[in-house]
């Protein structure tokens, strides 16, 4: 039972009352549907003479024609084509959507700020028609579905899912459909994110909110709270990943049925509202559901992505693109954990009470059964010392998360991390942090999460989690934790097999290369290269009090894309720690540090010996002798006389040079095609003997690779043959 589901309003540009939401039925495929509303009267059946109707047509569009009207509905089919205004010019500035909806072509002249000078242009909130509810969002019903296996259990059978949505263009160089053609891994430039962004047919920035959800009663109730507080609710389009069984509250079904009470948020905004249903004993953890949310994005202006237990205030949109514009970073996160709901919100008012800033600041490793992660812990609260913009964190979460959509379409979830709960947000954040991203926390809060505690406790500890079906994932969140660490470097330095992970994908879903993970690491006093590894003690007295703020903000780039952290060399302390305590960590420093730089030169020479080696022709000489040298260097021997005994050794080449027979099988023997037949060649790798017939072979690429462990460090040699081969029989 997995499927998505949309729900097509039948109250459009009327205002008229909407229908009862479709609900699909969980025997149905796994398919995205755009069901017709059950409740919708048939058409009459008594048609007008033709004439007539023509004649009505012909004066319906002089009057649309006249008062400008058939402008805004073309253009209403122009931002279902997601956005074809862009490149429209007015004097010297490219227009604006709204600017292109409602303009009339009746020789109003636009200065350069794109204003009018005669007031014959009028704004949106200069109008006195009211916002309707017509639907205009892109949408992934009409589009084919993407097979995947179940990431937990491959037995299971495949997955129907949404495809990664990406801005159109050719495909990208690695020939995956689900990756952007423009990334690269490296920043992206003002105009690669301006290409990112859909605007609603009233000129704002359209809204994408992500929700994943297992088996929790509260979910339908933040969906109405998401569309019921906000300022402009039409820009807003809701994605939820609802993991349930029969019995179950479903996220898009209102409290009361929409004929007796149409006014319900999740009857008025139904066709905004997607709904991806999968069992929950097919569940694996958030991180896999929250992917499967990010494959629902399509190409919204803004992302965000909030647990299904939350409450908002009012005019909650508005307050959080303030706030957003505010840091004046296009690469910004506005993320933290959300305070609770408790004495958060005025009942009257729905606006919020709480004048206090939660920041992300506290983070430790923690042993666990899938192995050695790093994650956050209970974050502080106080009022603000950076005011009137959001301040600098170090730290993403997943429960609140606000930033522009190509957030999500350069660092989708990773797929392949089922049961993963802990680890999921240093996972996203150092993935986000090497793209070029910015986290930081709101100067308030514009939502309140319900937690499990007071007089919600009760009614919180009835929600079932993931983990009542762990049993049938034994072993599989292990897998996944490997991955994770191995992703952004935190393996321990000790591991003795660092390279062995699951690697499927991991450009898609791995690092960028805007900045380095050892940065963020060295900056907060992450000591990922110790053992056992260690955060620095009061971390939160950097952050809180505005000293990374400070010291961060003022490398923010001109352009506003991002902070730019060339040259930035900081690492922090614990202030609180006595003389003795950071003796040690610097000699254990020292010692991590050391013990990296020789691993690094036992490859570098494992490598050189590999590289001079390939002059010998045999190649299972060739690896006797690698295999010589890594047992040598486990042996403790030392690294200078190997190497000074190789330099020797390679001193005179061609003592090293013996040839190799290889046999050949082919389907176009003496270039006819079809003609099957063997011939074998002696391979010389300096010169071939004179008076031996010459050729080469460019269509053969002569390559025997071998594997090497060297302390478990996976390496690999290419033995690369001369291509000039000596012809020595032939059958």
């Amino acid at each position: 039972m997995n499927q998505l589901a949309t729900h097509a309003s039948a109250s459009v540009a009327s205002g008229g009352p909407p229908t009862v939401p479709h609900t699909t039925s969980r025997s149905t495929p796994s398919r995205l549907k755009r069901p017709t509303p059950g409740n919708v009267e048939a058409p009459s059946t008594h048609l007008l003479p033709p004439y007539l109707l023509l004649s009505l047509f012909s004066a319906l569009f002089v009057l649309l024609y006249a008062t400008g009207s058939f402008t805004a509905y073309i253009s209403l089919m122009e931002v279902e084509s997601e956005g074809s205004y862009r490149g429209q010019t007015m004097g010297d500035d490219d227009v604006t959507l709204y600017q292109y909806l409602f303009h009339h072509s009746n020789g109003i002249s636009f200065k350069t700020d794109g204003t009018d000078d005669g007031g014959g242009v009028k704004y949106l909130d200069e109008r006195k028609h009211p916002r309707d509810n017509r639907p205009f969002f892109p949408r992934c019903a009409d589009e084919p579905f993407l097979k995947i296996s179940h990431p937990g259990n491959a037995e299971l059978g495949l997955m129907e899912v949404p495809r990664l949505w990406v801005p159109p263009g050719p495909k990208h160089e690695s020939g995956d459909s689900e990756i952007w053609h423009k990334r690269t891994g490296k920043l992206m430039t003002p105009d690669e994110a301006a290409e990112i962004g859909t605007y609603s047919p009233w000129g704002d920035e359209t809204i994408f909110v992500a929700i994943s959800s297992y088996r929790d009663w509260q979910c339908r109730y933040t969906v109405e709270s998401i569309f019921g507080r906000a300022s402009h609710p039409e820009r807003i389009r809701v994605a939820v990943v609802e993991q349930i069984i029969d019995g179950d509250d479903k996220c898009d079904v209102p409290l009361s049925p929409c004929e007796s009470d149409p006014n319900q948020a999740l009857c008025k905004y139904a066709d905004r509202i997607d709904v991806y249903t999968m069992d929950a004993e097919k569940a694996v953890g958030p991180t896999f559901a929250r992917h499967l949310g990010h494959r629902m994005y399509r190409g919204e202006y803004f992302a965000m992505q909030v647990d299904a237990h939350v409450s908002f205030i009012t005019d909650w949109d508005v307050d959080i693109i303030a706030q957003f514009e505010s840091a004046e970073n296009e690469m910004a996160v506005l993320t933290t954990y959300l305070s609770d709901v408790t004495g958060s919100i005025d009942p009257e008012t729905g606006k919020g009470l709480r004048k206090g800033r939660p920041i992300m600041c506290d983070s430790y490793f923690e042993p666990s059964v899938q192995g050695l992660h790093m994650r956050h812990g209970q974050q502080p609260e106080a009022a603000p010392t950076i005011h009137g913009e959001p301040q600098l964190e170090p730290f993403w979460a997943a429960g609140f998360s606000f930033s522009r959509g190509h957030f999500v379409v350069n660092v989708p979830y990773d797929q392949y991390l089922p049961m993963i709960f802990q680890g999921e947000e240093i996972s996203m954040g150092m993935r986000a942090f090497t793209y070029g991203y910015d986290f930081y926390a709101p100067e308030h809060s514009v939502c309140f999460h319900m937690y499990s505690v007071g007089q919600h406790q009760k009614l919180r500890k009835k929600v079932k989690t993931f983990w009542e079906h762990a049993n049938s994932f034994n072993g599989v969140g292990k897998v996944s934790m490997r991955r994770l660490n191995a992703i952004i470097k935190l393996l321990q330095i000790d591991d003795p097999n660092p390279n062995e992970y699951n690697k499927i994908d991991e450009f898609k879903y791995g690092l960028g290369t805007v900045r380095r993970v050892e940065q963020m690491y060295d900056l907060l006093g992450i000591h990922f290269l110790e053992i056992p590894q260690s955060v620095e003690g009061h971390l939160c007295s950097f952050v809180q009090g505005g000293v990374m703020h400070n010291f961060l903000v003022p490398n923010l780039r001109k352009d506003g894309m991002g902070i730019d952290w060339t040259g930035i060399k900081y690492e922090f302390e614990d202030p609180k720690a006595d003389k003795e305590t950071k003796e040690a960590k610097k000699v254990q420093k020292a010692k991590a540090k050391n013990l990296q730089a020789k691993e690094q030169l036992q490859e570098s020479i494992i490598r050189e010996i590999a590289d001079r080696l390939k002059v010998m022709g045999d190649p299972d000489k060739t690896v006797a002798e690698l295999e010589s040298v890594v047992k040598r260097v486990r042996n403790g021997e030392s690294l200078v006389k190997i190497q000074k005994e190789y330099a020797e050794k390679f001193a005179n080449p061609m003592k090293q040079v013996s040839r190799s027979k290889i046999q050949f099988t082919v389907a176009n023997l003496e270039g006819v095609l079809g003609k099957t037949g063997t011939f074998v060649v002696e391979t010389r790798p300096d010169w071939a003997p004179i008076g031996v017939q010459r050729f080469h072979v460019s269509a053969v690429n002569l390559q025997l690779m071998e594997r090497i462990l060297l302390n478990n460090h996976e390496i690999f040699w290419y033995f690369c043959y001369d291509p000039y081969i000596s012809l020595s029989s032939r059958n």
